[in-house]
């Protein structure tokens, strides 16, 4: 009888308490300010529980009819984004592992209990099977309510008159109904020789520095397309 693959358990951690503070102090660097922290959390199933990142200002969001509890993130002279973190640890036979790390990015009104999903960073760390994991670890998703498209109004001389591209607009969300579950490879090495390029190695000390970055990266980017 041919023997199964091992489990390769990875990502444990020695101390969970420390480990979630780093990642507090790692959002507070990357945010620019005080008071953040992971020392919130929810039971899952699998004796695994997701820790939220909360904060001065916090405010609640939608997002795949979930509700998040938002940080303030980022602030343009015309748009407010919002973030919310989230990090599941399993607890199993006195063994403390990551499994999954989230990053939503949101964009509305403080008092908006909605707010528009814009994208996710994700790291999911299962227990690894060789062949089993083909997604990118970590990697991007884009929402859809963040690029939908919208109806344009536009008022002439002859009064106003509302114009919905329903053929483009049909056409556009069947495919990306497809689209949307596509994991975009955040830190892909493609021109290396090993094999999977697109799947980084966890290292837990290391994984405070990710989160830093990774936020700090993308406000980067929110403050060049809002300069």
């Amino acid at each position: 009888m041919p023997k199964k693959p091992e489990v390769q358990r990875i990502a444990e951690i020695a101390d969970p308490k420390k480990f979630l503070s780093g990642c507090g102090r790692a959002v507070c660097a990357a945010v620019g300010g005080l008071g953040n922290s992971f020392d919130h959390y929810v039971d899952l199933a699998n004796n695994r529980k997701c820790y939220v990142l909360n904060g001065p200002g916090s405010t609640g969001a939608e997002a795949d009819q979930r509700t998040y509890e938002t940080i303030p993130f980022f602030a343009s002279k015309t748009e407010r984004f919002w973030l919310s973190a989230l990090i599941e640890i399993e607890f199993q036979n006195r063994v403390s592992r990551l499994t999954n790390i989230g990053l939503v990015l949101f964009r509305g009104d403080a008092g908006d209990s909605r707010k528009t999903p814009l994208l996710r960073a994700e790291w999911d760390i299962p227990n690894i099977i060789e062949g089993a994991e083909k997604h990118a670890q970590p990697h991007w998703h884009i929402y859809q309510s963040s690029i939908d498209l919208e109806e344009f109004n536009l008022e002439d001389d002859f009064g106003k008159a509302s114009f919905i591209l329903n053929g483009i607009q049909n056409q556009y969300d069947a495919n990306w109904n497809e689209a949307k579950k596509f994991h975009f490879a955040m830190a892909s090495r493609w021109l290396e020789a090993s094999r999977p390029s697109h799947q980084e190695t966890v290292e837990i000390d290391a994984i405070p520095k990710w989160m830093e970055r990774c936020l700090a990266y993308i406000r980067d980017q929110l403050k060049y397309l809002y300069r």
